[in-house]
């Protein structure tokens, strides 16, 4: 099966960092090797241990660093040589579904897997689909499946939010609303689909919303009420999101430091290089703070590019922070 990886955001919630740098490329710990990748190399990754090994990375004018980094990776052979990496741009943010329908050429009449590229997770939800696919794949009416995890009503705001008709194994969907205000139940998607080859002419069906952006949940949505079904299942494993500052600063603590707040060891050199400490609300400054007096116990540096903060008393290398006032 071919994968597809929309990576054209443009990353506003890390500027400045993202005025220059890809936000795919972001530096987290990789929970299996515990040293430093980018998010895309996890990702890339996990498509091809799902037996993707045509994979498409859509980008965006200005993202070519992206197509520089996982040629470098692979040359070095931190990704398996046998994945073939294909590239296309969006030509305009125009949101998740339009980057998906800039993939109609490379997928042709195939069924394909769809994985956003700012989070990862412990096991390897892909795998999970594909074997739930292959339960339901001979449905004449397939559209989709999806997987979805149980979140806190109070943030489910952020996500897509899936109406189930019944829980079990593989769970069909009913309804499906994006960053809803009240969410019809607890289920959040994460990012991670396989979507029939017939999507692309519901997404081309949906208008765009307040934004100008054309929204895949709004195509699946359409797909329900034409009568094709959508599925999805219950992701397994821990999920690391990377997708804002506060969510990646907490990524990086947790793997970093070996979860669940406890130090260790074994803890790779973190490096911490996309905060703008001003915009940044206290109770992270305040994380920042304990994540440094961790690593200082273990003798380890952070290292750090940012503007002057009050926060820090800073210098490129080694550094010792105030306590945020």
């Amino acid at each position: 099966m071919k994968a597809v990886i929309p990576a054209a955001g443009m990353g506003k919630r890390f500027h400045p960092w993202t005025l220059q740098n890809a936000k795919e490329l972001l530096p987290v710990i990789d929970p299996q090797t515990k040293k430093i990748s980018g998010v895309i190399d996890i990702v890339v990754r996990e498509a091809r241990e799902a037996g993707c090994t045509d994979v498409l990375v859509i980008t965006a004018l200005g993202k070519s660093s992206l197509k520089e980094h996982l040629t470098k990776q692979q040359i070095g052979g931190y990704i398996p040589e046998d994945i073939r990496l294909h590239y296309t741009d969006q030509h305009a943010p125009k949101g998740l579904g339009d980057a998906v329908l800039c993939a109609k050429n490379f997928v042709g009449a195939e069924d394909f897997a769809v994985l956003l590229g700012d989070d990862f997770y412990s096991s390897n939800p892909v795998k999970d689909l594909l074997g739930a696919y292959e339960e339901i794949k001979s449905d004449p009416k397939f559209g989709a499946i999806l997987t979805v995890q149980k979140l806190p009503r109070q943030i489910l705001s952020r996500y897509g939010v899936v109406k189930v008709k019944n829980e079990g194994k593989i769970m069909q969907v009913e309804d499906m609303v994006e960053k809803p205000e009240t969410p019809p139940s607890d289920f959040a998607i994460t990012g991670r689909y396989i979507l029939s080859n017939k999507i692309f002419a519901h997404i081309c069906d949906v208008a765009p919303d307040k934004k100008g952006e054309i929204q895949i949940t709004d195509a699946m949505k359409k797909m329900i009420s034409n009568g094709y079904n959508v599925y999805c299942i219950e992701m397994k494993g821990k999920r690391y999101d990377a997708g804002d500052p506060a969510s990646w600063l907490n990524t990086i603590t947790e793997v970093g430091l070996g979860g669940n707040g406890q130090n260790n060891k074994n803890s790779p050199l973190v490096p911490i290089s996309a905060l703008k400490c001003g915009v940044l609300r206290h109770s992270l400054k305040w994380r920042v703070f304990e994540l440094w007096s961790a690593l200082q116990e273990k003798n380890l540096r952070i290292f750090l590019c940012q503007e002057k903060s009050s926060l820090f008393s800073l210098e490129v290398r080694g550094f010792k922070p105030c306590a945020p006032q």
